[in-house]
């Protein structure tokens, strides 16, 4: 083969694989791989265990968007009596990765609305589990701060029961 033959072959091969790495680049860039990292988000929807400093409650979250975005309300009410009733607060939060942000938005018996700000990462061993610390107001201030972790709990399931519905349904004769 000429050696003018040769270097056209090689140009071209040069160019194919120059064309397949600019290609694999704006493919790792597009928005297909983040909708994939984005479907590995683990559902938060259910009952959690709360618990922070000596007080405990359900966290329920109601509702997750495919962006991370959740929403729904912590219930602390059976252990401070100082929000009065079997009223909740509300949740509003994002998950990216393994780390989970959410506001809960207090009205305290005085009528005035409060906020904390929760930080954490998402663990997942048996159970998912969220561990952090939060800041914002603790019953006194808004300089209160702490560390909370909440646990998922697992679905309840219903029991299957079996009824007569007919002959088919009868053991021997």
């Amino acid at each position: 083969m000429s050696t003018q033959k040769q270097s056209g072959l090689l140009r071209l091969r040069s160019h194919g694989v120059s064309v397949a790495v600019a290609v694999l680049f704006a493919f790792m860039g597009s928005p297909l791989v983040s909708n994939v990292a984005q479907a590995q988000r683990p559902n938060l929807i259910g009952e959690w265990q709360w618990r922070s400093v000596g007080y405990s409650g359900k966290l329920r979250i109601k509702s997750q968007a495919p962006d991370g975005s959740f929403s729904g309300d912590l219930d602390p009410a059976a252990n401070d009596p100082r929000i009065g009733g079997p009223q909740s607060t509300g949740i509003e939060g994002r998950i990216q990765d393994d780390r989970i942000e959410f506001v809960r938005r207090i009205v305290w018996n005085d009528g005035k609305e409060y906020q904390q700000r929760y930080s954490g990462r998402l663990v997942s061993n048996d159970k998912l589990r969220m561990n952090g610390t939060w800041t914002g107001f603790d019953g006194s201030s808004d300089n209160g701060g702490g560390d909370f972790s909440a646990e998922k709990l697992p679905q309840a399931t219903t029991p299957l029961t079996r009824t007569a519905s007919g002959a088919n349904d009868r053991e021997g004769p």
